[in-house]
């Protein structure tokens, strides 16, 4: 694999997408950008923070870099689940590898393990998605530490990658 085709999930669009499409990213990163605007500028309304667009304009690039951050470490962790067990060295390797690693890459709601697996992989990176703006994203703003909460809370919620939640073999066959 060359550098330009780097496997990414976010918000937008799916890995395989950017995968199999890599002009993809000319569209995935201005509608991240401005997904996280949005919901950040939603978030601080709902808050009452009466300059929002300071708050902003500190803030935009670390959240939409720490939300693909979250996003590849999450896609990290899958790719380890699928290709990191090989399915014929003992029988639990071999359950995992037939109820886990397989459906990841094609269909996970063939097993119920496939499901869970993928709504705990959401669930991840949204924590991350939380982690990464409460202690980074909105260090340098005059936001208490209570309303950093809200905010990174409201991102992690409405930016967790639910596209996670749809197998790859929907996009191969959609795009092949």
């Amino acid at each position: 694999m060359n550098k330009k085709s780097i496997k990414l999930y976010n918000l937008i669009f799916p890995v395989w997408i950017v995968w199999l499409y890599p002009i993809t990213w000319i569209a995935i990163v201005p509608l991240n950008i401005l997904v996280d605007f949005l919901v950040t500028l939603l978030a601080l309304k709902l808050i009452k923070i009466e300059k929002p667009m300071e708050v902003i304009k500190k803030s935009i690039a670390k959240t939409v870099a720490l939300g693909f951050v979250a996003d590849i470490i999450a896609t990290a962790v899958l790719m380890i689940l699928s290709f990191g067990i090989n399915g014929t060295r003992n029988n639990i390797a071999k359950w995992f590898y037939d109820n886990i690693s397989i459906p990841i890459m094609n269909d996970y709601y063939e097993t119920p393990w496939g499901i869970l697996v993928m709504i705990l992989a959401v669930m991840f990176a949204g924590f991350l998605v939380y982690v990464f703006n409460r202690k980074f994203s909105f260090k340098n703003t005059d936001l208490s530490e209570s309303q950093i909460k809200k905010v990174s809370m409201t991102l992690a919620i409405i930016t967790a990658p639910y596209l996670f939640l749809i197998p790859t073999n929907v996009f191969y066959n959609l795009f092949s």
